[in-house]
Parts: structure tokens; C-alpha cells; sequence
């Protein structure tokens, strides 16, 4: 077994271009929680004008707004964790290669400086013992964000499907509280799917 199988297992995934994927998904998803953002407020803003004839929409459009907000901010650290991991992995597939070379060196037993080779090839196998660690423990961190952010899309897709429910309750702005509602809805669709791929691609590395 050589380096990169004891430490990847049989398959040696590129993590880093994974998670530069991971991170282009969440930057679109972040894009799109701004948009979801600015259709809350535009609808807030109508919501001002009608009245006591739109409360319970009005109510709906705070909450989504609050909720892009949060969406927003976690998305943007979840993006910074991916980052990271990318950095360890590319760190990590370095420090695999400069084993690989080692182990070719220390194979020929003639070798020049094969001790002063041992000790070096020793000291890099506990720092890619320690970076694995580390990538380890900032991917499960990013595992269990990914799972929050998708929690609170979730809640939105429910909440823009009660807004359709309420702007039937006025009919006199009922139109273009559909057209809000369905932009909403449409949004945080979006958004799941880039979040849904992202969470794939973890799973993969």
C-alpha cells in the first residue's frame, strides 16, 4: 500500500478542486440569498402600503427577509471553511507526493544519505498525520453547517408556500403578492439545489 492509498484509501480524490466546486456553489447560493433578501424587501414595502389588509403577509416577508440574512452569513462562513479545507488538501496531496519520492529514494538500499532520508521521510509522515486531522475535524465543522443552512432553506420553502396561502386573503393585492410568493419560492429552490450539490460533494471526498 503506498502513501496516498493509507491515507485516501483506494481512491485518491483532487479534495481541493472538489471543494472549489463546494465553494462556487455557495458563493451562487449567497448571490441568490441576496436576491431573496431585496424581493423581502420589496414586498415589505408593499406590505406598508396595504395595511392592516396584509398583516399576515407582512409577517411572512420579515421573517424571510431575517431568514436570507442568516442564510447570507452562514453561507459566507461556510464558504471560508471550504477554503481552508481546500488549502489543507491541496497542502496534504503535496506533502503525499513528497512521501512517494522518499519511498522511491529509501527503496534503493544503496542510496546516498539514506538515514538523514529517514528521519525527513518520518517527519513528513506526522505532519501529513496532522493535516489529515485537521482537514478531518474542519470537514465535519462544514458537514454540520451545510446541514443548518439546509434546515433554514427548508423552513423557507414552507414559509413562501404560506405566503401563497395568505395573499389569497387579500384579494385586492392578491396578484402581486403571488408574483412576491412565487419569487420566493423560486429562490430558495435555487438555493436548496446549490446547497443539496455542495453536501453531495462533501460526502464524496
Amino acid at each position: 500500500m503506498n502513501q496516498s492509498q493509507k491515507y485516501y484509501g483506494k481512491k485518491k480524490p483532487e479534495a481541493f478542486v472538489e471543494l472549489a466546486k463546494v465553494s462556487r456553489e455557495l458563493y451562487l447560493a449567497t448571490k441568490t440569498a441576496k436576491e431573496v433578501s431585496l424581493i423581502a424587501k420589496n414586498a415589505r414595502a408593499l406590505t406598508v402600503r396595504a395595511g392592516d389588509k396584509v398583516l399576515g403577509f407582512k409577517a411572512i416577508t420579515n421573517f424571510i427577509d431575517d431568514l436570507a440574512t442568516a442564510t447570507i452569513n452562514l453561507a459566507t462562513r461556510i464558504n471560508f471553511q471550504a477554503l481552508e479545507v481546500a488549502t489543507l488538501a491541496a497542502d496534504l496531496q503535496r506533502k503525499l507526493y513528497g512521501l512517494e519520492q522518499f519511498n522511491k529514494v529509501l527503496s534503493d538500499e544503496k542510496a546516498i544519505h539514506r538515514e538523514s532520508c529517514k528521519r525527513a521521510q518520518q517527519n513528513l509522515k506526522k505532519e501529513v498525520e496532522r493535516n489529515q486531522r485537521e482537514q478531518q475535524q474542519k470537514l465535519n465543522s462544514l458537514k454540520s453547517n451545510l446541514g443548518d443552512i439546509q434546515q433554514e432553506i427548508r423552513s423557507a420553502g414552507i414559509i413562501a408556500l404560506n405566503a401563497k396561502v395568505e395573499s389569497a386573503q387579500s384579494p385586492e393585492y392578491q396578484a402581486s403578492l403571488d408574483v412576491i410568493a412565487d419569487d420566493i419560492l423560486h429562490s430558495t429552490n435555487k438555493i436548496k439545489e446549490r446547497i443539496d450539490r455542495s453536501q453531495s460533494i462533501i460526502k464524496s471526498i
